[in-house]
C-alpha cells in the first residue's frame, strides 16, 4: 500500500509540474506578443481615443523582420523603423501620407510622442508605451478586427 501511495504521489508530481511546463511555453514572450498582434490605440498623451476616428479604427503594428512599424491613425498612415529588445524599444524617423482630415489629433499625438519612447510592456491584452521615468505615453488594446 505505501509503495502505491508513493508511486502515486510521484505521478501526481510529474503530471504537475508537465503541465505548468507547457503552460509556460505556450505564454510566449512580451516581444512575441508585441510582433504578433495588432494594436488598437486607446490613449495618446493622456487622452483618450475614440474607437474610430474619421470612420476608421486607428492601430499600431510592428514587422519583426522588417524591424518597422505601420500606424493607421484614423486618417493617415505613419510608418518608419523599430526595434525592441526585452522591455526597451525605440521608433525611428519614418514617414507619412499627407492627407488633410477632419480629425487629426490620434496622429498628431502619435507623431509627438515617438521620439519619446523608451520602453514598452504588455499586461494582458493592454500595450503600454513608455518614456523616461515609467512615464505611460501611449495606451494600445489587442485588436481584433
Amino acid at each position: 500500500m505505501k509503495k502505491i501511495l508513493s508511486f502515486l504521489s510521484l505521478m501526481l508530481g510529474v503530471i504537475l509540474v508537465s503541465s505548468c511546463a507547457t503552460k509556460k511555453a505556450d505564454s510566449g514572450s512580451s516581444e512575441d506578443t508585441l510582433f504578433k498582434n495588432k494594436w488598437q490605440f486607446v490613449e495618446v498623451a493622456n487622452v483618450a481615443i475614440n474607437k474610430e476616428v474619421n470612420g476608421t479604427v486607428p492601430y499600431l503594428s510592428f514587422d519583426k523582420t522588417d524591424k518597422r512599424f505601420s500606424a493607421i491613425t484614423g486618417c493617415n498612415t505613419v510608418n518608419g523603423n523599430f526595434s525592441a529588445t526585452n522591455s526597451k524599444a525605440e521608433f525611428g524617423l519614418g514617414m507619412s501620407t499627407m492627407m488633410f482630415c477632419e480629425d487629426m489629433s490620434v496622429e498628431n499625438g502619435f507623431k509627438q510622442i515617438l521620439e519619446q519612447v523608451k520602453t514598452y510592456k504588455i499586461i494582458g491584452n493592454e500595450l503600454v508605451l513608455m518614456g523616461s521615468n515609467d512615464k505611460v505615453l501611449a495606451k494600445f488594446n489587442k485588436y481584433n478586427n
